[in-house]
């Protein structure tokens, strides 16, 4: 007994039972990878992409069906996702990739200020053949 009337009693404590050793135990969960991708509105969705030195964000929100398909304010493309061909072109993914890549290269193609049509379908058909080329195992 203690001055004050209680009994001091010892404890032994083992790490085995401790809660910091059962907390350290448990597995670690591995992270799933997210895209980089930010949202700027509830429907909107951002993501910024980097070719060579250039790099461009992508923007795909909703800016009614009677507005333009795609359209670009400097180095951002702006995909409307309200567009009667994205509807359509989105039931599947393979078309949609494709649809998406299109509207990109497009877009692309246009900022490098073309002298002429041609020159702009030239560019944006070589970006698509590079962005769907099967690279063949030599």
């Amino acid at each position: 007994m203690t001055a004050k009337g209680r009994e001091e009693t010892s404890e032994i404590v083992h790490p085995e039972t401790s809660g910091q050793a059962m907390q350290t135990e448990k597995p670690k969960k591995k992270r799933k990878k997210k895209p980089r991708v930010k949202q700027l509105t509830p429907n909107a969705v951002i993501k910024k992409m980097r070719f060579g030195e250039a790099g461009v964000s992508c923007c795909v929100d909703s800016f009614g069906e009677d507005s333009p398909e795609v359209f670009s304010e400097e180095t951002t493309i702006y995909i409307n996702r309200d567009h009667p061909l994205y509807k359509r072109e989105s039931t599947k993914v393979d078309t949609h990739v494709l649809n998406l890549a299109r509207l990109i290269t497009q877009e692309i193609s246009l900022m490098k200020d073309p002298k002429n049509p041609r020159q702009a379908f030239e560019r944006q058909s070589k970006l698509l053949r590079d962005a769907f080329i099967e690279k063949s195992s030599t």
